[in-house]
């Protein structure tokens, strides 16, 4: 089977509260952040702005945390 990816990475967010960032060309997890917000994740969206590429995230009550990618250490 050949599958062809649009993108390199995969993000998760889980009802653990936690982020994982899957690298699709490895299938290695490339970044995972436990207890990431107080409530379950159910939305990701990864951007660039500035030169920066960031990762924002929202949680079950509404809450929307933006990180810079190159400040979130792997694991």
């Amino acid at each position: 089977c050949n599958i062809s990816y649009i993108c390199s990475v995969l993000l998760t967010g889980s009802q653990d509260h936690s982020i994982g960032v899957l690298d699709c060309t490895t299938g290695q997890l490339a970044l995972h952040i436990s207890n990431a917000h107080e409530n379950p994740i159910y939305s990701m969206f990864q951007f660039e702005f500035h030169n920066n590429e960031l990762l924002a995230t929202g949680d079950d009550d509404g809450v929307i945390k933006v990180r810079e990618k190159k400040k979130i250490s792997p694991y």
